[in-house]
C-alpha cells in the first residue's frame, strides 16, 4: 500500500490530536485542556512546547524544549496593550529580553 499525503487523528470535539506524515511517522501530537486549549505540543521538528492559557484561551506563559520561557502581560482592560518577556536558556540563569508595545490604537 502506498500512502500519499498527511493524515490526522481528531478527538470527538474536532481537535487534532496527532498528525502523521506520508511515511506513517507521527510528526506532531497535541494535548488539550478542558477548555479545548492546546496545553502541550510534541513535534519531531520543533520539539515540545508547553502553554499556559487564561480562560479566554490567550497564551499567558509558554516554555519549549530549547529552554526558552515566555510571558505575556496585558493591562487590566486587556485592550491590546501588552508586554512580552522572553527568557532564554533558563537552566543556569536567565538573560531576559523585554518587549513593550501599545496596540490599542490599531483596529
Amino acid at each position: 500500500m502506498v500512502r500519499r499525503g498527511w493524515s490526522s487523528t481528531s478527538s470527538p470535539l474536532g481537535n487534532v490530536l496527532s498528525v502523521e506524515d506520508a511515511r506513517g511517522d507521527t510528526a506532531e501530537t497535541r494535548v488539550f485542556g478542558m477548555l479545548q486549549q492546546v496545553l502541550r505540543t510534541d513535534s519531531e521538528d520543533a520539539g515540545w512546547r508547553l502553554g499556559l492559557t487564561d480562560v479566554a484561551s490567550a497564551v499567558v506563559r509558554s516554555w519549549n524544549e530549547r529552554g526558552f520561557a515566555s510571558r505575556i502581560d496585558c493591562d487590566a482592560l486587556v485592550n491590546g496593550r501588552w508586554k512580552a518577556r522572553e527568557s532564554g536558556l533558563c537552566r543556569g540563569g536567565c538573560a531576559g529580553v523585554e518587549i513593550s508595545t501599545g496596540l490599542s490604537g490599531l483596529a
